[in-house]
């Protein structure tokens, strides 16, 4: 888009795309007879609509994209995922590299020419909506990959008013079309040491909010050829898609990556402090019980016999200062050093679990 050049302006230079769009009823619309979502990888990527993929610096996304095109021009499986093309083609808008560059890793990622006729690569920024809707009315595509959202934007990355009048443009283009826009973006700087997050993209609410699915493409934090593939954001995907990731191995030799089956829960991606760590680490089991004993003289110095709330905060101020670091413990781990306490016979309880004149006392005086 060139600048001071609004989307309502440049919609009305793309004859055949409706701003608004068409109007069903739903009587309509039940009688489509629509069983599941339709998708171009499945289940992940829709057959049509906006999505993107997000992620700091260095982590692959470009050489992903590349490979996801590669696959469908081949009609072959991504990543172990089933491709569901139509037309086995791709338009990739490449901004951020050259033909040169381009041709040295595309020979690097696919190996032989076979299935990249059927991809077109285009090197320019300006006028894409129209370069698009060119290519698709004379040769219709499955996929269109814009890498990367900021160059093709060119306008502020925080304006979400903006953001979201541009991509109904790419949306409309893709529900015309029926084909999926995939878009390349970027994290927030240091996101990579949080957990993955939607709210990590580097923009406006408008970015995300239009999109159907986000992934976010990040590497291990001790091994760059481990990959890891988070589904942040998917409109129709059920939760267990979104809360671990997708472990990729990533080859340096052909910059291909490979699904490895293993799933990692994003709160495990996170980089944590050394306090965080020891906080995290420190398990009742791992406690000596000659240091359990000695932390229990302080928990009952005034009392032989403790009730359940009482016990509970005497835990949690004791232990946390002997053990933890200073940290206090929550409720969960309260719970589970009492439950190791009792097993290991060094408490004991008197009365049932709800009963009020339930108490807890030292096996041992000594």
């Amino acid at each position: 888009m060139q600048p001071n050049e609004t989307p309502g302006n440049l919609f009305s230079k793309i004859p055949g795309i409706a701003i608004e769009p068409q109007t069903y009823t739903g009587a309509e619309l039940f009688r489509l007879n629509t069983e599941s979502i339709p998708t171009l990888v499945e289940p992940i990527i829709p057959q049509t609509g906006v999505w993107s993929i997000v992620g700091s610096s260095d982590t692959g996304k470009s050489m992903l994209l590349r490979q996801l095109a590669i696959s469908i021009g081949r009609g072959r499986d991504f990543l172990g995922f089933k491709i569901n093309s139509i037309h086995r083609k791709v338009i990739y808008i490449a901004s951020e590299d050259d033909s040169g560059s381009t041709s040295y890793i595309l020979r690097k990622q696919a190996g032989a020419m076979a299935g990249l006729e059927n991809i077109r690569f285009y090197f320019e920024t300006d006028n894409i909506p129209q370069y698009l809707e060119s290519q698709l009315t004379s040769e219709n595509a499955d996929l269109i990959i814009i890498d990367c959202w900021s160059d093709v934007f060119g306008q502020n990355l925080i304006d979400s008013a903006l953001i979201r009048q541009t991509l109904n443009i790419y949306r409309g283009i893709a529900n015309k079309h029926n084909c999926s826009i995939g878009f390349l973006h970027h994290t927030g700087k240091r996101t990579e040491k949080l957990e993955p997050s939607k709210n990590n993209i580097l923009s406006g609410q408008g970015f995300e909010a239009k999109m159907r699915l986000v992934m976010e493409l990040r590497s291990d934090l001790s091994d760059e050829n481990t990959k890891h593939l988070c589904i942040v954001k998917g409109n129709y995907l059920g939760k267990e898609y979104k809360n671990s990731s997708y472990v990729l191995s990533f080859d340096p030799n052909n910059f291909l990556f490979t699904n490895t089956g293993d799933r990692v829960a994003f709160d495990q991606l996170a980089a944590l402090t050394e306090l965080e760590k020891r906080r995290k680490r420190v398990e009742p089991g791992e406690i000596h019980n000659d240091t359990h004993l000695i932390v229990l003289a302080k928990v009952f110095k005034n009392t032989q016999q403790l009730k359940l709330g009482e016990l509970n905060d005497l835990i949690s101020n004791h232990y946390c200062r002997e053990v933890n670091d200073g940290f206090p413990f929550g409720k969960d781990r309260i719970s589970k050093y009492r439950t190791h306490l009792i097993d290991e016979s060094l408490i004991f309880k008197h009365g049932k679990d709800r009963s009020p004149n339930t108490y807890y006392s030292l096996t041992n005086d000594d």
